[in-house]
């Protein structure tokens, strides 16, 4: 036992002293049950961490001074949601991995995250999704919650516009907010083996390569169209079936449109011309003879493949 020690604290000793040197902490499978105060020394300096396969409980504060981490794995650890999980001072991630613990809630201090592109929280007890965290999560393109107790996702989904991979598989979904057929970046959407009996039609305008829906009681919908590799006709089934009189979906980019429109309004705000000036240019038009204006000359956009 006391080789086995010494060789895991050599290991130890050898992983601190690589990443000191190129950035990354590799502490995996080595059955922890702490991180090494040296590890936690490399502030400023660790840009990844790899901490899977150990027997983790709690982080250390300290391990909140590592704002220079841009990826953390904390998969196959003990980790329970509270003050143990101190991931507020780590803006810099862009990934995180809390896959196989014991969270039964998103981890406190999340929303802090704005940079976070890949979040998989898979293989967990998670109950319940925090109000208001899609939209602190703006950058977020892969998020994975599969294998959890989730029995209904948030409303305000359309806020993760960078969405492009999502899987809810394996939950206690029993219904889907309309604001998940508004996910217009989305590619693929996992949803196999929840409890929905239905899903919304304008799922099939989404531009997804992969839509999953086996393993649900859906009954309108044939078996065969749930089978991997019908997604193309699982979706032409779909957009057979929007109602005439259903929302429009908002194309894709609208967000981005909004504000192209906002911003025209507003220099036209700024520049409008006073009552007197316009009265002139009034004039001006009806005695000279009309000119044809391209739509680029009156400030809009020039549609595409018209």
């Amino acid at each position: 036992a006391e080789q086995g020690a010494r060789s895991k604290e050599e290991e130890v000793t050898v992983a601190v002293r690589v990443a000191a040197g190129n950035g990354k902490l590799s502490l995996k499978d080595m059955q922890l049950a702490a991180i090494p105060d040296a590890a936690l020394a490399l502030q400023g300096r660790l840009f990844e961490a790899e901490l899977c396969g150990n027997v983790l409980e709690e982080l250390p504060l300290e391990s909140s001074t590592w704002a220079s981490l841009r990826s953390l794995d904390l998969s196959q650890n003990r980790l329970r949601n509270g003050p143990g999980i101190p991931i507020v001072g780590m803006t810099s991630l862009t990934s995180l991995t809390f896959q196989r613990n014991v969270l039964r809630r998103f981890p406190e201090h999340i929303a802090a995250l704005a940079s976070l592109q890949y979040l998989d929280l898979s293989q967990n007890r998670i109950e319940e999704w925090p109000e208001g965290l899609c939209a602190r999560l703006v950058s977020l393109h892969t998020l994975l919650v599969n294998y959890n107790c989730l029995t209904a996702l948030p409303e305000d989904m359309a806020s993760l516009r960078a969405l492009s991979h999502f899987d809810a598989s394996n939950n206690q979904l029993a219904t889907l907010p309309a604001s998940l057929a508004r996910l217009s970046s989305l590619g693929s959407l996992v949803l196999e083996n929840n409890a929905l009996v239905a899903v919304d039609a304008r799922l099939g305008l989404l531009p997804l390569r992969t839509l999953l829906l086996a393993g649900n009681p859906l009954k309108q919908i044939r078996r065969p169209l749930l089978q991997p590799g019908a997604t193309v006709s699982l979706l032409a089934y779909l957009r057979d079936r929007i109602p005439p009189d259903s929302d429009p979906l908002p194309p894709p980019r609208a967000a981005a449109t909004e504000r192209e429109g906002a911003r025209r309004v507003e220099g036209r705000r700024e520049g409008a011309p006073r009552a007197g000036e316009r009265e002139r240019e009034r004039g001006r038009e009806r005695a000279e003879p009309p000119v044809q204006h391209g739509r680029r000359d009156l400030g809009e956009d020039v549609p595409v493949g018209r």
